[in-house]
């Protein structure tokens, strides 16, 4: 979800921005709304099955006090402002606001002795800045080099027209393909380096269908991101498993309903550009406001609980109807907003009536 969520999204969006030839602030924005819905999303089904679970939040006595946390840690947030400032306000670069930003942690360092950096800290930060970038850098050289076969040799076009002669005329099919190529190829690759190799060959293929750039990268970049909980490998799934000492395939699966909505996202970004918050003002607010009821509505279906626990022919009706309420237009919002009311009603007559509590 960090890699999604602007203002600091992961490597694969400022290299985005380059091969589009797109600010960098651009791409942050379009992110704002389709990165919202994915967390609410995920707080709504956590909020849902710990409600389900009758599981209580901690007493107020053994809650961090704000004023404390603010008086004694709170200047540790200025370096992130400051990178802010740059990017949109001074529209710096990436390279130079990330700079700006790691100079700003260590002077932002001495403002308490609590957070003082020494010498052997601020050399142990930068040893461990290179190491992490090391992976994003032999993805992005190895990227490179495929990228470089694909133009010589021809094999994104070839690619391209495979999918645009499979799926003819039908957008829908196309995206369908594209998203099944991208997770295979993200089973073996990290998340920059799929979305670089797949954009090479499946951008052309979508371009020519019709599509922006800014949505055809979007799309191809979402399902690199979620690859590491999409089954059947879902590689996150396997440290998480470990943490939670449970079945990394359960962990897999799990992830997978809890985050469904990041899976239909791309295909509003397509078909949709006011997602991106772009258009008139009030047909973007009504659709934030769409979305957030649908997205919760999924929550709910996935759970099959609100208050009480919901039959699955109701939770199959708010499925349809939270996915309706998504899709921007005035008709998909009604026909969305009446399949959840009737969904809700006849998940909570059948499961009244039989007595069932369904998972």
């Amino acid at each position: 979800g960090g890699q999604i969520m602007p203002p600091v999204m992961g490597a694969g969006a400022f290299l985005m921005a380059e091969m589009i030839g797109m600010p960098y602030t651009e791409v942050m924005i379009a992110a704002i709304l389709p990165a919202v819905l994915y967390f609410m999303t995920t707080f709504f089904v956590i909020d849902l099955r710990a409600g389900k679970d009758g599981l209580l939040g901690l007493p107020s006595s053994e809650l961090p006090n704000l004023k404390e946390v603010i008086g004694s840690k709170g200047h540790l947030v200025l370096p992130l402002l400051i990178l802010l400032y740059a990017l949109l306000i001074q529209g710096s670069t990436p390279i130079r606001a990330a700079f700006l930003s790691i100079i700003a942690c260590v002077v932002v360092s001495y403002f308490r002795k609590s957070t003082r950096m020494s010498l052997k800290s601020i050399f142990s930060a930068l040893e461990e800045g290179m190491n992490g970038s090391l992976e994003v850098i032999a993805a992005c050289a190895c990227a490179g080099i495929i990228m470089a076969l694909v133009s010589l040799t021809g094999v994104g076009l070839k690619l391209s027209s495979v999918i645009i002669a499979l799926a003819g005329s039908n957008l829908f099919l196309a995206l369908i393909l594209t998203a099944v190529i991208i997770i295979i190829m993200s089973m073996g690759l990290p998340t920059t380096a799929c979305y670089l190799v797949s954009a090479a060959i499946m951008a052309p293929a979508l371009s020519q269908l019709g599509i922006s750039p800014l949505s055809a990268h979007m799309f191809i970049f979402y399902f690199a991101c979620l690859s590491g909980i999409t089954p059947p490998v879902a590689l996150v799934a396997y440290p998480a498993g470990a943490i939670a000492k449970a079945n990394p395939v359960t962990v897999g699966y799990l992830a997978f309903r809890m985050a469904i909505v990041g899976f239909i996202i791309p295909f509003i970004m397509v078909y949709s550009p006011a997602i991106f918050l772009k258009g008139e003002p009030l047909e973007v607010i009504l659709v934030v406001i769409t979305s957030l009821i649908g997205a919760y509505a999924i929550a709910v279906s996935t759970e099959g609980w609100f208050k009480k626990p919901l039959h699955m022919v109701g939770r199959a009706l708010l499925l349809v109807g939270g996915v309706a309420m998504i899709i921007p237009g005035m008709k998909t919002d009604i026909i969305g907003l009446a399949l959840i009311i009737v969904g809700y009603l006849i998940g909570s007559k059948l499961s009244k009536n039989t007595g069932a509590v369904e998972c």
